[in-house]
């Protein structure tokens, strides 16, 4: 049976794998904009770990109505593909993109996108779909280099989170932004990081996931303006624009996750 599995998946063309999912799905309850699909429902996704749970982590732990079943985004890839079609000028104007450890979900959408420069990279590109080997704490790009960058849940497992943060801006330009999302605690003034705590088993059980190094608390945003940029806290439900299109929470946003969005200063 396996094989049988294994065979049609070889088989199978990838589209047509999605117009079936599109077809198994359709409805009228939520709407996902990164596949363009109507749908009857989101499904759960998280886990139900104690840790995340105690710290209330946005965007992590167990959530109901999170993940589309057609292109398998969450909640903060779709909130992050929003903010760029109604507040940017990404979909529309050529720019120079850096995408650090790509989502598929986004990463598939992006590549349609002819008119940018999209460069998509990860620190192991075996287990991701990014097209190079980048370090987040030394990138290979010169200052200055790229309109806008996205880092979708990435600091969390680095180490030196803020070596990486000033190599962020360091290749961001001038008059780029910078999206760059983390799971946070917003009942935590600080930040929680413990570098004795190597093994994954002991990651998995203080941290709520083996290869996390740390849970941000509020003062993640402390982080970000004291490596050299300006925060603009983007809180979709206070914006009139995502309001509008997001009624009834149709996009299946979570009410209590921002956008930390970031520019030079």
């Amino acid at each position: 049976m396996q094989q049988i599995k294994n065979l049609a998946k070889q088989i199978v063309p990838s589209s047509v794998k999605t117009l079936i999912k599109k077809g198994r799905y359709f409805g009228n309850s939520f709407y996902d904009p990164i596949c363009n699909t109507p749908l009857r429902l989101l499904h759960p996704n998280g886990e139900d770990h104690p840790t995340l749970k105690e710290a209330q982590i946005v965007s992590g732990g167990y959530r109901q109505n999170s993940m589309c079943p057609v292109c398998r985004s969450r909640e903060r890839h779709r909130l992050i593909y929003l903010y760029l079609q109604h507040h940017t000028t990404f979909f529309h104007q050529p720019q120079k993109f850096l995408y650090v450890a790509p989502a598929p979900c986004l990463h598939t959408a992006f590549q349609q996108l002819h008119h940018l420069d999209y460069i998509s990279g990860d620190i192991d590109t075996d287990e991701r779909e990014a097209e190079f080997d980048l370090d987040v704490t030394q990138i290979n790009y010169p200052d200055n280099t790229f309109d806008i960058i996205l880092c979708n849940h990435v600091l969390e497992h680095v180490p030196d989170d803020r070596r990486a943060m000033r190599e962020l801006r360091r290749v961001l330009k001038p008059d780029g932004l910078a999206i760059l999302q983390v799971p946070f605690s917003p009942i935590r003034a600080e930040t929680f990081e413990d570098f004795s705590i190597t093994s994954e088993e002991d990651r998995y059980r203080v941290f709520g996931q083996k290869d996390h190094v740390r849970i941000y608390g509020l003062d993640y945003m402390d982080r970000l303006q004291e490596s050299g940029f300006v925060l603009d806290l983007f809180k979709w439900w206070e914006d009139d624009t995502l309001q509008e299109v997001n009624q009834g929470n149709k996009h299946g946003l979570l009410g209590n996750e921002p956008l930390f969005v970031v520019r030079k200063n």
